[in-house]
C-alpha cells in the first residue's frame, strides 16, 4: 500500500504545531494501529476525488459513515482529517474543525446505502416441528 499513498501529505496541509486539539488533529491518525490505519485508509480510497469541494457532507459525517461499515471502528474526527489526506483528498479550509473534500457525492451515499443493507438483521422464522 506505501507505493500510493504520500505519508507527508498530512505535513504538507497542517503545520505539526497547529490549533487543533486532540480529536481534531490530523495527526492522531498516527495513533492507530497498523491494521486500524489500513483498514481507514482502504476505505477512503475506494472514493473518487473530484475537481469542487462537497459542501453537503463534512470529515465528520464521513467519519460516521465510515464507522457504520462492516469494516469500520470508532475513529476521532482528526484521525479520519488524517487518513483522507493520505489518501490523496484536498481540504477546503484546513482551519476548520470539520473539513470539507473533493470527493464524490454519489459515492458516499452509495456507500452509506451499502452499511444500511449491511446492518438490517436477518430473522429466520423459528422450525415447526
Amino acid at each position: 500500500m506505501s507505493n500510493i499513498i504520500d505519508w507527508n501529505a498530512i505535513k504538507k496541509v497542517v503545520p505539526k504545531n497547529n490549533h487543533f486539539n486532540s480529536t481534531d488533529d490530523p495527526y492522531s491518525f498516527f495513533e492507530l494501529s497498523k491494521q486500524e490505519q489500513e483498514n481507514l485508509l482502504m476505505w477512503c480510497l475506494i472514493f473518487e476525488r473530484t475537481n469542487k469541494f462537497n459542501h453537503r457532507i463534512s470529515s465528520y459525517g464521513l467519519k460516521h459513515i465510515y464507522e457504520r461499515n462492516l469494516h469500520g471502528s470508532y475513529v476521532t474526527n482528526g484521525q479520519f482529517k488524517g487518513a483522507m489526506l493520505l489518501a490523496g483528498f484536498k481540504v477546503y479550509d484546513v482551519d476548520k474543525k470539520n473539513w470539507r473534500f473533493n470527493i464524490k457525492m454519489q459515492e458516499v451515499e452509495s456507500e452509506e446505502k451499502r452499511n444500511i443493507r449491511q446492518s438490517i438483521p436477518i430473522i429466520f422464522p423459528e422450525a415447526k416441528e
